[in-house]
């Protein structure tokens, strides 16, 4: 990993650790499940997913890994922010 994409996986991990979390339990968020939702989030924005592709696989974690229903809205809001990182890292880079 180079040094951006290093600090896109910090923001991410914080992101998801401060503001998403499907139960609001910070054992899990610590959990192996954490960081696999990390993960994947991370290498979806790093290929340029979009909002509506991150806020789907946030659904899908917390319904399928964690088998608990998740806030449209804050899934989304959550994508936007990740997007909105990304992009911000992307257009500093590119500058």
């Amino acid at each position: 990993m180079n040094t951006r994409e290093k600090q896109l996986y910090r923001t991410i991990d914080r992101l998801l650790w401060d503001k998403w979390s499907s139960i609001g339990d910070d054992d899990i968020a610590e959990s192996e499940e954490h960081a696999d939702c990390v993960q994947q989030i991370y290498r979806l924005a790093l290929n340029g997913a979009g909002t509506e592709e991150i806020m789907g696989h946030l659904r899908r974690h917390a319904l399928a890994d964690l088998g608990l229903f998740s806030n449209l809205r804050h899934c989304r809001s959550i994508a936007e922010e990740i997007v909105a990182v990304r992009d911000a890292m992307s257009e500093a880079v590119a500058n």
